[in-house]
């Protein structure tokens, strides 16, 4: 019998954007929203969270989670997407997207508590670059994953492997608590899953935006 602990698997092509505005990025912010809501409409588009790094405002991380991979290419090649791409590349210094597989969404527990105890949350995008076996690291993620699911003031986690890039992971993570991260990332299982990566990157961001897919009759407004 397969004692493992299992985090919850999320199936889903995840597309990681990384832009850096060039003018305003309240501007830039504005116009991307409304692509966003073009986007909910879409065939295959599952969500999206988009943040800004604390320390660097300018520039912006969108996480998108979509059904299939071929949902994504066939809204990348319709004429409205492609109005959008330019005219963001306008206010852009410059653009990464990331393919990537989603293999974990952990959300929390009963015995995490509820959003509206805490005050602001913490939100970190953590980077992994993994040399060895990634069926170890990923299953060092479900084992790490299924001992904070129920940890006070712990909120979701998300974790990607990229598709060009063997061996490198992004992760999205969200702390209604911001005392309970350190705690947490103290702990042996995240100090395991640390010894497995050759570099660890973590980044504080603030939320700029979470949306779901359309519901139907939005869709075909």
């Amino acid at each position: 019998m397969d004692s493992a602990p299992k985090a919850e698997t999320g199936n889903l092509t995840t597309i990681v954007a990384r832009f850096r505005t060039k003018g305003d990025p309240k501007e830039f912010e504005r116009f991307f929203l409304e692509h966003v809501e073009w986007m909910r409409r879409q065939d295959g588009f599952g969500a999206h969270q988009a943040v800004y790094l604390s320390q660097d405002p300018c520039t912006y991380v969108n996480f998108g989670w979509w059904v299939t991979k071929e949902a994504f290419q066939k809204v990348t090649e319709s004429p409205e997407f492609r109005a959008h791409q330019g005219v963001m590349h306008k206010m852009l210094e410059n653009a990464e997207i990331e393919p990537c597989v989603n293999l974990f969404r952990v959300n929390a527990g009963e015995e995490a508590g509820k959003r509206e105890e805490f005050a602001k949350p913490l939100m970190n995008v953590t980077t992994f670059e993994v040399d060895g076996d990634p069926a170890a690291f990923e299953k060092a993620f479900a084992t790490y994953a299924d001992t904070v699911r129920d940890r006070r003031g712990f909120g979701y986690a998300d974790l990607n492997r990229s598709v060009r890039r063997p061996g490198r992971y992004i992760g999205i993570g969200y702390w209604w608590d911001p005392e309970a991260y350190e705690p947490a990332t103290a702990q042996e299982e995240y100090q395991a899953l640390v010894r497995l990566a050759r570099t660890v990157t973590v980044e504080r961001v603030e939320h700029v935006a979470w949306n779901r897919a359309a519901d139907p009759e939005e869709a075909v407004k």
